[in-house]
C-alpha cells in the first residue's frame, strides 16, 4: 500500500465517511475515488488539494511527505449557525452545492437591494 492510498482510507475512516460522501464532495464516482484508495489510479492535483481541503490535512501528509497528521490551524471566528451552515453544505453532493450557492447569491442580491432603498431615503 503507497503513502498516497494509505492516507486517503486512514482520512476517511478518521472523519467516519464513506466512499460515497467524498466522491460526491469531489464530483467523482465512488468507483473512481475507490480505486484512489486501492491504489488503482491516482487524483489530479486539482482534486488532491480539495481532498485536502475536505479533510483538514495537508497536501504533503497525504503524499506522505510528512508524518504529523498536518491538521491545518484555522483561526474559527464562524458562529455555531456558521459552522453548521458549512458542515451542512460540505455534506451535499456537488449539484445540491451549487443549487444553495445560487440561492445564497439570490438572497444576498435581495438584501443588498433592500439596503439601497433605505439609503436613498
Amino acid at each position: 500500500m503507497n503513502n498516497l492510498q494509505a492516507k486517503l482510507r486512514e482520512c476517511r475512516l478518521f472523519a467516519d465517511k464513506k466512499q460515497k460522501d467524498i466522491a460526491e464532495y469531489l464530483d467523482v464516482t465512488q468507483s473512481t475515488y475507490s480505486k484512489w484508495e486501492q491504489g488503482k489510479a491516482e487524483p489530479c492535483s486539482a482534486q488532491l488539494v480539495k481532498i485536502a481541503t475536505f479533510y483538514n490535512v495537508t497536501t504533503d501528509y497525504l503524499l506522505g511527505r510528512e508524518n504529523d497528521i498536518g491538521l491545518i490551524e484555522i483561526k474559527n471566528e464562524l458562529s455555531t449557525d456558521e459552522n453548521k451552515l458549512l458542515k451542512d453544505f460540505r455534506a451535499c453532493p456537488a449539484a445540491e452545492q451549487r443549487v444553495l450557492l445560487d440561492y445564497a447569491d439570490m438572497l444576498y442580491s435581495r438584501v443588498e437591494k433592500e439596503k439601497k432603498k433605505v439609503e436613498r431615503f
